[in-house]
């Protein structure tokens, strides 16, 4: 995997964990994603971009000097929320982003083939972003 798909399974990750959690008032950090530590230099970055799309809020994002960080009270907007129902297509297969960040929480193996058909997870968040 390259850096953008490292990046692009830890938002799906995020994402898949917030919608699990719906709108209550936690702490997220990256262990909680059930990813190897290869994938922690993605975590911050990925929880600042997506709270800067607008996508996510947070109350806090704590970094540290060893690379790990704490977010906490992280939620979906009501733009979140609504991305989540936006479909997009896997190949042949038609889905929301909201069950494909579900299915990729459950089984990391699911976002490959994401990667691998769709030409990227933020690929597709990044159409349905732009509403095309």
């Amino acid at each position: 995997m390259n850096n953008i798909e490292m990046s692009e399974l830890v938002i799906a990750k995020i994402l898949g964990l917030l919608l699990e959690w719906g709108l209550s008032e936690r702490t997220l950090q990256f262990h909680q994603l059930g990813l190897e530590d290869e994938y922690q230099p993605f975590f911050a970055t990925s929880v600042k971009w997506l709270e800067a799309e607008g996508i996510i809020r947070t109350t806090n994002v704590q970094t540290f000097i060893s690379g790990g960080a704490f977010v906490v009270g992280p939620t979906l907007t009501a733009h979140g929320l609504a991305l989540m129902g936006k479909r997009m297509s896997i190949g042949e297969i038609t889905t929301t982003i909201g069950e494909a960040v579900l299915q990729t929480r459950k089984e990391t193996s699911y976002y490959t083939g994401v990667g691998d058909l769709a030409g990227g997870f933020v690929g597709g968040l990044f159409k349905s972003l732009g509403g095309g």
